[in-house]
């Protein structure tokens, strides 16, 4: 399965390939970073999954 990023200042991935989840991140600010990301999974062009949101951070992160 693939994974896709959207940050909100560029514009939507648009994958083709099913099954494919895409991370779009939300403009929350935990103290300096922005870790929150909605997820949907699409399992093909018209099985779409929202699958709520996540907060990821890489481990040595030191600023937002």
């Amino acid at each position: 399965m693939q994974f896709f990023v959207h940050f909100i200042k560029k514009d939507k991935p648009k994958p083709k390939q099913y099954p494919h989840a895409v991370l779009t991140q939300d403009n929350w600010d935990d103290f300096g970073y922005k870790t929150t990301f909605h997820v949907v999974l699409h399992l093909s062009d018209t099985h779409v999954e929202d699958l709520g949101s996540i907060k990821i951070i890489e481990s040595d992160r030191t600023s937002g």
